[in-house]
């Protein structure tokens, strides 16, 4: 992390150093936060508030530099990507973290259009969020972009049942 950070500061305009940095601190948020969850041993989970304050700067960390990274190549659909997963994992603790995600995902199809994983990723979204059309959307396009794409074909049974289209 100390590497990648001084890196950082050598060259503060390569968006690779930027994505990779928002990327170690989503992993360390997420480490922090599994580390420290509830279990058997401890129901109630060991979370401190200075565990809380330190996973909260790690995912504006994370952020930022995602944003920096899309800022400063934004013809690069991977800097998007990771800017939407990050947003889609605080999809529930962040207000609008989906609408950004979805966004980021949008930013990531106009750069490359035919890549089926970025619309098997729109579609989980909409899946979890119970938008069954739109996911079964998402995920026919996907399908159409990949015809052996598995994952798409489950998640779509999955759409289809859950809206009644047995």
């Amino acid at each position: 992390y100390n590497f990648l950070v001084a890196a950082e500061n050598l060259n503060p305009n390569v968006d690779l150093y930027r994505s990779d940095l928002a990327q170690t601190n989503l992993a360390l948020a997420n480490a922090i936060a599994s580390a420290r969850a509830p279990s058997e041993a401890s129901p109630s989970g060991s979370l401190t508030d200075e565990d809380r304050v330190q996973i909260q700067q790690l995912m504006q960390q994370a952020i930022r530099e995602a944003q920096i990274a899309t800022a400063l190549n934004p013809r690069n659909s991977i800097n998007f990507e990771i800017l939407a997963n990050i947003y889609r994992q605080l999809t529930g603790v962040a207000q609008d973290a989906l609408v950004f995600a979805l966004n980021a995902y949008g930013g990531a199809v106009r750069l490359d259009p035919t890549n089926p994983l970025l619309r098997f990723q729109i579609g989980s979204i909409y899946l979890s969020a119970k938008n069954y059309d739109l996911a079964i959307r998402f995920f026919q396009d996907a399908i159409n972009l990949k015809p052996d794409f598995a994952n798409a074909y489950y998640n779509l049974s999955v759409a289809l049942r859950d809206k009644g289209d047995l």
